[in-house]
């Protein structure tokens, strides 16, 4: 999804994740690791925790389920995705891997990808076009911990970095 296009606001695509399924699971997988691939035909859509809204996951969701389909429970907020994994049992969420990673070291759960993946999901970095007079300097120490951090997050697979 392309974000918001602004006259006084510069959009940089920064990153990109594939999205993954977690699944609620009597018998978890290990943190970082991934149980067998699985096919979006597997999976009860009435049991689904929908975390994301964007455009291009709506229309792979519909592809697979319907455009009638509903989930069990529509939320934008990983915190409360990670919550109710850990109260519902047998419910499933499509997540960027940071979020699935995240969910995955506290609760019961298992990570998949699937064999006929969602599109991947892109973060952008916003800068104003014209920044405040003595910024530069905090944005330029920002960017340089940020690109540090992501390119750890590149190392170990999680991402891959845009810029």
């Amino acid at each position: 999804m392309k974000p918001a296009v602004y006259s006084n606001v510069i959009n940089t695509p920064l990153l990109t994740e594939e999205n993954i399924l977690i699944l609620s699971s009597s018998a978890p997988t290990k943190p970082g690791v991934y149980g067998p691939d699985i096919h979006p035909h597997e999976l009860n859509s009435e049991k689904e925790l929908m975390f994301h809204y964007h455009q291009d996951y709506l229309h792979w969701r519909n592809r697979w389920f319907g455009y009638f389909s509903t989930p069990v429970f529509g939320c934008g907020d990983a915190h409360l995705v990670e919550k109710l994994f850990s109260k519902q049992n047998g419910c499933w969420c499509v997540a960027p891997v940071s979020v699935a990673l995240e969910i995955q070291r506290s609760c019961s759960v298992s990570i998949h990808r699937f064999t006929n993946p969602p599109p991947p999901r892109t973060c952008y970095m916003l800068t104003h076009r014209i920044p405040r007079a003595g910024y530069e300097s905090c944005m330029e120490l920002f960017q340089q911990c940020l690109y540090k951090f992501l390119k750890e997050e590149e190392n170990a697979g999680h991402l891959t970095l845009l810029t």
